[in-house]
């Protein structure tokens, strides 16, 4: 059996997953104190992380963002070449950025 917390429309919940008495996974409304805990692991080990890799997440976010959006290019225009998709992709940015109000 494993626990994960996911997040939910009524809030975080705990996913109880494998072969319980019922033999179905189940969702439980954690307490607060567990998701008060889980989110205290989770700062502790951002704190943990070096400055200069916390720089580079950025770019690196950016880059796999970039082939997510790019592998969906692919799908929706399995025909186009990668300079087509890149072209695609660069119109998309643009197109971002207009729509936020920046040039």
């Amino acid at each position: 059996m494993q626990l994960e917390l996911t997040q939910s429309t009524r809030g975080p919940r705990i996913a109880v997953i494998g072969k319980t008495e019922s033999s179905e996974d189940h969702l439980v409304d954690p307490s607060s104190e567990l998701v008060d805990a889980i989110y205290w692991e989770r700062v502790l080990r951002a704190r943990a992380i070096p400055p200069a890799e916390k720089l580079l997440d950025g770019p690196r976010l950016f880059d796999y963002a970039c082939r997510i959006t790019k592998a969906g290019i692919r799908h929706q225009y399995p025909s186009a070449t990668d300079r087509e998709i890149e072209q695609i992709l660069a119109n998309r940015m643009a197109l971002k950025r207009r729509l936020e109000g920046r040039t």
